[in-house]
């Protein structure tokens, strides 16, 4: 394989999320099987959904007071996009700041 390929796939690998990284595609494989089996698909008002920081960069959310849950990247993209504010700008920011925009839009005044 031509070395500039070998660099091209490493840089691509490197800088995808966390959440998007695998070393082997049976990794991969076991990480959406699980995913598969613990996913649940409800559609909920976003006035139900409540965010809050749990450190300097990690944001979790609960459903009416449920137990906290970490949005994936795309998860965390989706809500951004509810804030019509850019994912990259708000992953940027201290957790807090995109937990007091989206609770705004929530709640009409964002």
């Amino acid at each position: 394989m031509p070395l500039d390929t070998i660099s091209t796939v490493s840089r691509e690998w490197a800088t995808r999320p966390d959440d998007q990284r695998y070393t082997s595609l049976l990794d991969m494989e076991q990480h959406f099987a699980t995913v598969r089996r613990n996913s649940v698909a409800q559609a909920v008002s976003s006035r139900r959904i409540a965010f809050k920081p749990t450190s300097q960069h990690d944001l979790t959310l609960s459903l009416d007071g449920g137990p906290d849950i970490s949005p994936t990247h795309h998860a965390f993209g989706q809500l951004a996009t509810l804030a019509r504010a850019p994912a990259g700008y708000l992953r940027r920011l201290p957790a807090r700041e995109p937990a007091s925009r989206v609770g705004r839009m929530r709640d009409g005044s964002g």
